[in-house]
């Protein structure tokens, strides 16, 4: 009888070293997943592109220690066409809306990095999730499909992060030829 149950009784114990070994692994892993999703920074390169949720190309952080200006962006290509009024961005210096590589962009302006993440992530979390509607009852569209927050900038992106992406590695580059 016995030697009928032991291979069960091996799959079992396997089963249950298997079972033992997820556990621990689990337990002592890192937090850098939470950390990420919370919007902490898990890698001390200033120019990583960390994820806010869980898609890069809907909402992203880099560049904790910089401050940008409207006229860096200008300076590589940014099309500036208009200036927003903030009285219903909560702690934003300004916003203006303009055009990179023939794709909206907008551009709001906070004291800081932390200014950002704090008080810029949700307002632009609500304006990715809205949908303009044409009038004819039909076709509908989203304004923005991502935002990357840079430095003391939130920026509003017509199709992805890829474009905000682009914008502030043009400016960079220009930033750091100037030096």
């Amino acid at each position: 009888m016995i030697s009928t149950l032991r291979p069960f009784l091996v799959k079992r114990q396997s089963a249950f070293l298997f079972l033992i070994v997820v556990v621990l692994a689990t337990a002592c892993g890192s937090d850098a997943d939470e950390a990420q999703s919370a919007g902490e920074a898990t890698q001390a390169d200033e120019n990583a592109i960390n994820v806010i949720g869980d898609r890069l190309e809907i909402s992203a952080w880099t560049r904790p220690n910089s401050e940008y200006s409207y006229e860096d962006f200008i300076a590589v290509g940014w099309k500036q066409y208009e200036i927003y009024e903030v009285d219903t961005l909560p702690n934003a210096q300004d916003a203006r809306y303009g055009f990179f590589n023939r794709k909206d962009v907008e551009i709001r302006r906070y004291p800081s990095h932390d200014e950002a993440m704090n008080s810029g992530v949700s307002s632009a979390q609500e304006a990715i999730a809205r949908v303009v509607h044409d009038g004819s009852g039909f076709a509908s569209r989203r304004v923005y499909g991502g935002f990357l927050v840079v430095g003391n900038l939130v920026m509003l992106c017509e199709v992805s992060t890829d474009d905000c992406i682009a914008l502030i590695e043009a400016a960079e580059d220009q930033i750091t030829g100037q030096q």
